[in-house]
């Protein structure tokens, strides 16, 4: 015997599963913590040192991430290049990694990590 559930019926029965979740006390799960919890740091406006590159073009970076060898690697959504790098002592920009289906090209960068030194 082959009994169908009427539509009325499943969507009662989800609706009031959905109602129990959403009217659930979350106490235990609620942040105990407060902004007054974190420690308030000056930082003066003349803090660390800008950097200026007038012929680097940035579209829209992701992520940041300081090598240790004092380079900064960008992931960037630009057609230049998805992940570019800037050597912080001279000032040289490389950009890596194009954009495109084609040899050494690749569609989308969704993470940048350094490990070992490698980007």
């Amino acid at each position: 015997m082959n009994i169908k559930p009427s539509f009325a019926l499943t969507s009662a029965v989800l609706l009031g599963l959905l109602s129990a979740a959403c009217n659930r006390n979350n106490q235990d799960t609620a942040a105990t913590f407060t902004l007054d919890s974190f420690e308030q740091i000056a930082v003066p406006d003349n803090a660390g040192t800008p950097y200026r590159n007038d012929s680097l073009f940035l579209g829209s970076p992701r992520m940041i991430r300081f090598h240790p060898d004092g380079y900064l690697a960008l992931l960037d959504r630009t057609e230049t290049g998805q992940v570019t790098v800037i050597d912080l002592e001279n000032g040289d920009v490389q950009y890596l990694i194009k954009r495109g289906r084609g040899p050494e090209e690749v569609i989308s960068v969704r993470d940048l990590v350094i490990r070992n030194k490698e980007i």
